[in-house]
């Protein structure tokens, strides 16, 4: 099998490397694979398909892999489609589409509650910190239970519950 990964450069200025390499299916370690794929049989020719490979590798850089958005997932499925049999089921690219989703949307939000609190100054309006905001909750309730006696009256509820 073809996989599409990266690998650190040299340096800035080392030249482009390709992130294509093959191994035997299933079997590129530290990857644990769930399942093989059959994806059908392509009509290229061995020298269409090499040329092909070529032309993939210099498009895959490693220095342009992303976890989200371009590992090797999305290469096995953009292969599939350039040799001819069609896209990689949805469920191979859905967790990484799902998790990019998700990190565009915490991105936005964050940049919004900035702007909200640039507007509102809410930052410079909360004093107490969350210890102290806790622990008056806490005394406020045992005050409420105290005057109330709401565990006195639930543990005798629960006393009868477990009689009957």
């Amino acid at each position: 099998g073809l996989v599409a990964s990266s690998s650190p450069a040299a340096g800035e200025d080392a030249a482009p490397v390709t992130g294509v390499f093959s191994c035997e299916p299933r079997n590129c370690p530290p990857h644990v694979y769930r399942e093989s794929v059959d994806m059908g049989v392509t009509e290229l020719s061995k020298a269409s398909l090499e040329i092909l490979i070529d032309s993939l590798s210099a498009k895959w850089l490693s220095r342009d892999y992303d976890l989200l958005r371009r590992n090797c997932c999305h290469f096995a499925d953009a292969l599939c489609q350039a040799v001819g049999v069609g896209p990689v089921p949805e469920w191979i690219t859905s967790l990484a589409a799902a998790a990019s989703s998700l990190k565009a949307a915490a991105v936005v939000a964050a940049a919004r509650a900035g702007e909200i609190d640039e507007a509102y100054r809410i930052r410079e309006t909360v004093v107490a910190p969350v210890g102290e905001v806790l622990c008056a909750a806490v005394s406020r309730v045992s005050a409420l239970d105290e005057q109330y006696q709401v565990s006195a009256s639930t543990g005798r509820a629960a006393s009868l519950a477990a009689e009957r």
